[in-house]
């Protein structure tokens, strides 16, 4: 976490040298990063303070309902998780609606805002009703007696598989087909652009707010929900369902729609170099590259597959980062039960699946410093200096002679 943590901080002091010629993609990018170095801080502090001492009902009652629960990681991860599909959609408009983008850049960012603010209340707010509060204790476990987050524990997990992982996973393949199709059809009906197409942006929050889903009574915070807690019981039915959906299926199925449009696009976008009569005017990652289909139809090739290779490894790297991190968590809160092991909050099993969870906030940054191409010649180059500057300390270290071995 202290690498994720690092990575983080240099992309983000590295994203304000390049220029890229967009308000909504610069601000997506540090939003990433940002949110990925805060998930990887919580990680830290939940592995390391599992426990927060309490003096009266209304401080146990808080510390159950926000920390106990994992609230804020879940928060963190659910900012992650809406910015990476929103900076798919930015690729769509930079792609797509090239025409209209800059001039509509602040409703873009305003409808980012408040798209990612929905999506973190949505994941988030139901994980503080899966725990249960009473006699000082924090239970985690959500039992029938504790009504409340018992029930919310139940529709909780589907809706979990929908919104966290089905949902982003369907709009970001929707979105990178949506633009790929766009750029084959540019080709095919000879269109030729006028403007460039801005920066096609492959970065791409998760969280389950577990808050509701427990209980505080009697100083005692109840992580396990029993019938009697009605408020917990009911909203543990529904949890898993909605943390099955918003953190798990809605993120995976919204990367892998985007990455299949944008691919669509500029494939069609570059065939039409057979057939155009007028250069076409550049395509371009982060600001100007210009390709003459007619002059240097060995360039557009090269650029060509040059892009598309840049669009698929980086948003497949995305989409496989994020299936790999966080399918063990969500099916272990959605199945566990069905299969006979509870998802117990703070227990050593439930503690693995947030770090592996978190694990996606660490490769994130290196996926998008290699998926633009400005960042990515910058950090080849700084490798190679380093590597020029260790050979050449090697070198000038002076050779200890060896004493000879007396016989």
């Amino acid at each position: 976490m202290l690498l994720g943590i690092g990575l983080n901080v240099a992309m983000f002091i590295e994203l304000r040298t390049v220029n890229l010629q967009s308000r909504l993609t610069p601000w997506l990018l540090r939003s990433q990063v940002v949110f990925d170095g805060l998930a990887c801080c919580l990680t830290i502090l939940i592995l390391w303070v599992q426990e927060i001492p309490t003096y009266d009902e209304v401080s146990g009652a808080i510390v159950c309902y926000l920390w106990d629960c994992q609230s804020p990681f879940w928060a963190a991860t659910a900012l992650n998780t809406c910015n990476l599909m929103c900076i798919a959609f930015d690729h769509l408009l930079a792609t797509v609606y090239c025409v209209t983008y800059r001039i509509y850049q602040t409703r873009y960012i305003v409808g980012c805002c408040i798209a990612t603010f929905i999506y973190t209340l949505l994941v988030a707010l139901p994980v503080s009703l899966v725990v249960y509060y009473t006699n000082g204790t924090c239970h985690v476990e959500v039992r029938p007696e504790h009504i409340v987050a018992f029930h919310t524990a139940k529709i909780h997990q589907r809706l979990w598989a929908v919104v966290y992982y089905l949902l982003p996973l369907i709009f970001l393949i929707t979105v990178n087909f949506r633009v790929v199709w766009h750029i084959k059809s540019c080709f095919c009906l000879r269109y030729t652009f006028n403007e460039p197409i801005t920066k096609l942006s492959l970065e791409g929050a998760h969280e389950c707010n577990f808050s509701l889903v427990i209980y505080y009574a009697n100083g005692t915070c109840q992580v396990e929900v029993r019938p009697e807690h009605i408020v917990a019981y009911n909203i543990a039915k529904i949890h898993q369902a909605l943390w099955a959906v918003v953190y798990y299926l809605l993120p995976l199925v919204f990367l892998i729609t985007v990455h299949f449009r944008v691919v669509w696009h500029i494939k069609a976008y570059f065939r039409l170099r057979h057939t155009s009569t007028e250069p076409i005017t550049k395509l371009s990652l982060e600001g100007a590259h210009e390709c003459n289909c007619e002059s240097v139809s060995k360039e557009c090739d090269a650029h060509s597959r040059s892009v598309v290779k840049s669009l698929t490894i980086g948003t497949f790297c995305l989409i496989a980062s994020m299936i790999l991190a966080h399918s063990y968590d969500s099916f272990y809160y959605v199945f566990g039960p069905l299969l006979g092991y509870a998802y117990i909050v703070g227990s050593g099993e439930q503690l693995i699946s947030l770090l592996i969870t978190a694990l996606n906030c660490v490769a994130n940054p290196v996926i998008l410093a290699l998926s633009l191409p400005s960042l990515r010649k910058k950090l080849f180059r700084h490798m190679r200096m380093i590597k020029e500057y260790l050979g050449e300390v090697c070198h000038s270290c002076p050779s200890v002679p060896m004493k000879p071995s007396v016989h």
